[in-house]
């Protein structure tokens, strides 16, 4: 029912009990059942002083339910359950109590009224009990293995209960937190396309498949999607992915029950922790350098010539055409193996994975191509464009690993000093440049002394 297809719901009117229905059903049909988790509004609501028992005495709420004709039964205790005389003359109930402020009698009480659930005498008000939050239970079972996933502890309003119309606790009653956030080992299978797979001994339509992710346009990052290898379709096999599985492919966000939630570059639930522009958790970017350019030269048609090559380990790729054009950009690797628009055949729009990373491969009917990925590249890839037109240009930029020299105390530092000036190569009008007279800079490595001078 929380599908907007089918967020339909059929309520049938049964007295003053169908509001607690009513808004039951909203609740799903609107799939709005996280905001009970919502802070509560900091106002008061002004209720009725008087009670709807008061208002509508036991004889009219039956005749909510079974009719005009209908009338209250002198049967059982009314507080717990309203008994009405239906148009068989029968005695039955919906099993829903009595509204709070109808009239009641027991053996105790000649003349009483209805409140949650118990007979109290007439005119009084049973004392309020606000609810209080009881211990947190240990933490649960970490739902992977390997690469970030999480465990749950609970607890309950027990401590004591709400009662007499007090206040339920406010705050979680859930609470997570991350574990088993070490990388996994080199060769795992990705948990989602695990989940997927699991569905490949299960029939479908009467028919097997194997089962593959499918994260494209259009889907829930936290429903578990699934494509039939082979086949020009997917479904969604599951509302909700495992807790603990990747939103996408290249985030570290997590789903937790069905809903994605932040996670830090430290693999924390929750954590502020940011990458840097070198994708170094918590770093300076000072490990890296900018590379950047247009590729403008103008070409002949028909054929692939060469943009730019990325280094390995190359991080926050962006390559886009400055104009729209029947160009296409291509990508393969320094061996000449094709990746993207190889040989002459056009791909699709879609996301791929290239080494070590996913490139977003995009090109909208309204606006120039475009080929992204966040890094870092585990190999030296050379970007091409299959020229079929003029060269609008490319732009590109990606962020590029510093080669250090040297680590640790081990690393040399140099500094630049002026050797004295040469002889000029002529005594007038003008020396020729190869031998002018100039001084030269020359590199020399710093000592400890030389440093601290």
């Amino acid at each position: 029912m929380c599908e907007p297809e089918r967020s339909c719901s059929i309520n049938e009117d049964i007295g003053l009990g169908s509001a607690f229905t009513i808004a039951h059903e909203i609740g799903h049909n609107s799939g709005r059942g996280a905001c009970l988790d919502n802070e509560p509004l900091k106002r008061d609501f002004l209720y009725p002083t008087v009670a709807p028992g008061q208002v509508y005495d036991a004889d009219e709420q039956c005749r909510f339910q079974y009719g005009s004709s209908s009338r209250q039964c002198k049967y059982g205790e009314v507080c717990r359950e309203l008994w009405c005389l239906s148009k068989s003359n029968r005695c039955v109930t919906n099993s829903i109590p009595a509204a709070e402020g109808t009239l009641c009698q027991t053996g105790s009480i000649e003349k009483g009224w209805c409140f949650q659930g118990e007979c109290v005498l007439f005119g009084t008000w049973p004392q309020s009990v606000d609810g209080g939050w009881g211990p947190w239970s240990t933490w649960g079972e970490c739902s992977r293995t390997c690469g970030g996933g999480v465990s749950s502890s609970m607890r309950h309003c027990d401590s004591p209960a709400p009662s007499g119309g007090g206040k339920y606790c406010l705050g979680e009653r859930k609470r997570y937190r991350s574990c088993n956030t070490d990388t996994c080992p080199a060769g795992s299978r990705d948990f989602r396309e695990k989940q997927c797979a699991d569905f490949d001994s299960m029939s479908f339509r009467g028919k097997f498949y194997n089962w593959k992710p499918y994260t494209g346009g259009g889907v829930k990052p936290c429903a578990l999607n699934c494509l039939a290898e082979g086949y020009n379709f997917y479904t969604e096999r599951s509302p909700a992915v495992i807790d603990g599985t990747r939103c996408q492919a290249d985030s570290l966000d997590i789903c937790i029950n069905g809903e994605c939630k932040h996670v830090g570059c430290d693999n924390i639930l929750g954590s502020d922790a940011k990458e840097d522009r070198c994708r170094v958790c918590g770093a300076d970017g000072s490990t890296c350098e900018a590379t950047e350019g247009l590729f403008n030269d103008s070409l002949p048609r028909g054929g692939y010539m060469e943009v730019v090559r990325i280094p390995k380990g190359s991080v926050h790729i962006e390559i886009k055409e400055v104009g729209m054009s029947k160009n296409y950009i291509a990508l393969k690797s320094e061996g000449d193996d094709y990746y993207i628009n190889g040989a002459w055949t056009i791909d699709w729009p879609r996301k791929f994975d290239i080494a070590g990373t996913s490139f977003h491969y995009r090109r909208p009917a309204d606006q120039p191509e475009s080929l992204e990925a966040l890094g870092a590249t585990t190999e030296i890839l050379v970007v091409m464009v299959l020229l079929q037109e003029q060269n609008q240009g490319i732009r590109y930029k990606f962020n590029v690993p510093i080669q250090r020299t040297g680590s640790g105390d081990n690393e040399v530092g140099f500094t630049w000093y002026h050797k004295p000036w040469g002889d000029c190569s002529a005594t007038c009008a003008g020396g020729r440049e190869p031998g002018a007279r100039r001084t030269q800079l020359t590199a020399t490595p710093v000592t400890e002394s030389e440093d601290s001078v």
